[in-house]
């Protein structure tokens, strides 16, 4: 049952990655900014548009790769400061 269910949600991600975005960042306008780092280790990045947060590694074998903030109950966790870029 775990399985078939994993299978669905990976179905469900493929077709909703390949949607056609109707909306378009500017192009001198990023759709995240920086909230936070530490030079060459990682930054925390917030969504412009959602305020969701997430940590983006600048470690040498995982560059580049984001991962969602969570509070202690899985919620994303939501930037509601100032912008610092």
């Amino acid at each position: 049952m775990k399985k078939m269910a994993i299978v669905m949600i990976m179905m469900i991600l493929l077709v909703v990655g390949c949607a056609k975005v109707e909306k378009a960042v500017p192009s001198n306008q990023s759709r995240f900014m920086e909230v936070e780092s530490v030079v060459g280790l990682w930054r925390i990045v917030a969504d412009r548009e959602t305020g969701v947060m997430y940590s983006v590694s600048f470690g040498g074998y995982n560059r580049g790769s984001f991962t969602l903030l969570v509070d202690a109950d899985g919620n994303p966790l939501i930037y509601t400061g100032e912008q610092h870029d």
